[in-house]
C-alpha cells in the first residue's frame, strides 16, 4: 500500500524556481495538518492530486472519495441522484478488474468455441459485473459497520451502512439506487434528514474511509478541505474530537496503513487537534513582513509535544 512521504514544492509565491530552493514537505501518518490564512498556498493539496493520479487513482475515486472538497464535505447524505450518480462512477471505474479476470478465465477455453457462444461470454461478463458490486458493497458496510462501533459513543444510532437496490429486476442488474441508512432499535432508518450535523459529517467521513479501504489498495488517503467552514466552536471541538478517535481508531486496528490530510486556516482547530493527539514536532509556519511563506504541519501521535519553527 503507497502512502505520500514527501512532496517537493517548487515556483509558489515566494518559493524559488529551481530544486535547490523546493520546500521539502514531509507526510507522515496517521495525520498531517496543513493551516494558514486565505491565499497562504494551501492549494499545496493540488500536488497531493498529481502525486495520486501517478499512483493510478482513478479520477471518480480521487474526487468523491480521497479529496473531500469544503462545498460537498457531506455529499454521501445528499440527495439520492447525486449518491447515484457517484457510486455509479466509482463502480465504473473499478468493476472492470474483475470482468477482466473472468475474461483470462475464459481465454484458457478454446477460442472457437468462445466465439461461436458469445451469449455465453456475454451472460459471465454481465454475472461478473453483478458479482463484483455485490462483493465490494458487502466489504463496504462491513469496513463501515466496523468504524462506526469504533468511533461513534452515542447510544441512539447502532450501526450504519449503505443499501444498494436495482433499478431493474432481470437477469442483469447493472444499475442501482443507493441510500444510506441508519439502524435504531433494530430498525432502518433512511440517514438523510433525521440526524445530527455531528452525525451527518461522522458519517460522511467514515464512508470515505470504508470506500478508500475497499477501492483504494494503493491510496489509503483523506484530504478534509477547511472542514470546520461554518461551524460555530462547539462543533469544531466536536470535529476535532472525532478525527482523534478515527485516529486511533485506525492506528489500533489491523489496517495501519492510513493518512488524514487536513487543510485548514482555523489556528483553533490546529491547537484542539494539537492538545488531544499530543503530537512530537508541531511545524509552525506563517507569512512573514518580507512576504516569505510559511505553513503549519502538525505530525500525530507521539508523546512530549515540541515546537520547530521552519521557513519556506
Amino acid at each position: 500500500m503507497s502512502l505520500l512521504d514527501t512532496i517537493e514544492i517548487q515556483g509558489i509565491r515566494s518559493i524559488g524556481i529551481g530544486s535547490q530552493n523546493a520546500a521539502v514537505v514531509e507526510f507522515l501518518s496517521p495525520l498531517t495538518v496543513i493551516c494558514g490564512s486565505n491565499g497562504s498556498g494551501k492549494t499545496v493539496c493540488f500536488f497531493i492530486m498529481i502525486i495520486l493520479y501517478l499512483l493510478g487513482v482513478p479520477a471518480a475515486i480521487l474526487e468523491y472519495v480521497v479529496f473531500c472538497h469544503q462545498e460537498e464535505s457531506t455529499w454521501p447524505l445528499d440527495e439520492p441522484k447525486k449518491l447515484k450518480e457517484r457510486f455509479d462512477e466509482i463502480f465504473q471505474v473499478t468493476s472492470y478488474v474483475k470482468a477482466i479476470d473472468e475474461l483470462k478465465k475464459i481465454q484458457k477455453q478454446n477460442v472457437k468455441t468462445m466465439f461461436l457462444d458469445l451469449s455465453s461470454y456475454i451472460r459471465i461478463l454481465d454475472e461478473s459485473v453483478v458479482k463484483y458490486h455485490m462483493q465490494k458493497m458487502e466489504e463496504i458496510n462491513e469496513v463501515l459497520g466496523q468504524l462506526w462501533e469504533q468511533v461513534y459513543h452515542g447510544n441512539d444510532i447502532e450501526t450504519i451502512q449503505i443499501k444498494s437496490e436495482p433499478v431493474e429486476e432481470g437477469e442483469r442488474r447493472k444499475s442501482y439506487n443507493y441510500r444510506v441508512v441508519m439502524t435504531i432499535d433494530g430498525s432502518e432508518i433512511d440517514m438523510p434528514g433525521r440526524c445530527s450535523a455531528g452525525q451527518k459529517m461522522l458519517a460522511s467521513i467514515l464512508i470515505r474511509i470504508a470506500l478508500s479501504d475497499v477501492f483504494c489498495d494503493k491510496c489509503s488517503i483523506i484530504a478534509l478541505d477547511e472542514p470546520t467552514t461554518n461551524l460555530d466552536v462547539l462543533k469544531v471541538e466536536n470535529l476535532g474530537d472525532m478525527l482523534a478517535q478515527i485516529i486511533e481508531a485506525r492506528c489500533t486496528s489491523s489496517r495501519k496503513n492510513f493518512q488524514l490530510i487536513v487543510i485548514t486556516h482555523d489556528d483553533r482547530f490546529v491547537e484542539h487537534l494539537r492538545q488531544l493527539c499530543r503530537p512530537e514536532w508541531v511545524y509552525a509556519l506563517s507569512k512573514d513582513g518580507s512576504g516569505q511563506y510559511f505553513f503549519i504541519f502538525i505530525i500525530i501521535f507521539f508523546m512530549n509535544s515540541r515546537y520547530h519553527n521552519t521557513e519556506l
